[in-house]
């Protein structure tokens, strides 16, 4: 009984350093961003649709809301990049990279159909306007954030920047 109560005991003065180190101080608090990516007014008044068939070059960035979460960003492997992702790289005030996260673009809308003889078909269309949330740490704060999208040259993977914004 002695032995557990002592593992115990050293479980906790653990946690109390580890929750104490300067490490985990720093990254202890972040700020989900809501942003908005959508097709720039010229391009959406050309085509109407919410619907696109071919990837945008250039989006307009809008940050809808900000809120303070009491939780670090998460961490994230290494993904391998294909086009069907974009990379959010935040800024700090002096231009330096301060987290990069690589999602699965949600403008993306994958579809399969069947013809009258049961074959598949599938396409890819990208929506014209989409809202998702964006984590970024709280300190060193955010400047500013840009939104990539890779693409392949053929040999190899290179990323376009499409939009960027202020964060307030």
């Amino acid at each position: 009984m002695a032995m557990r109560t002592w593992y115990s005991l050293l479980g906790w003065q653990l946690a109390l350093m580890l929750s104490s180190s300067s490490v985990w101080a720093e990254q202890a608090s972040a700020v989900e961003v809501m942003v908005t990516l959508e097709q720039p007014a010229a391009q959406r008044a050309a085509e109407p649709t919410a619907l696109l068939a071919a990837r945008p070059a250039a989006q307009q960035v809008t940050i809808t809301s900000l809120r303070h979460k009491a939780e670090r960003v998460p961490r994230q492997r290494d993904m391998a990049l294909s086009e069907q992702h974009l990379v959010i790289v935040a800024l700090d005030a002096d231009h330096r990279e301060i987290s990069r996260e690589t999602i699965l673009d949600p403008r993306l809308i994958r579809a399969e159909t069947a013809d009258a003889e049961g074959t598949l078909t599938s396409a890819m269309f990208y929506r014209s306007s989409v809202s998702f949330p964006v984590v970024v740490p709280d300190e060193p704060r955010a400047a500013e954030l840009r939104f990539l999208q890779p693409r392949w040259t053929g040999q190899e993977m290179v990323l376009d920047l499409i939009a960027s914004v202020p964060v307030p």
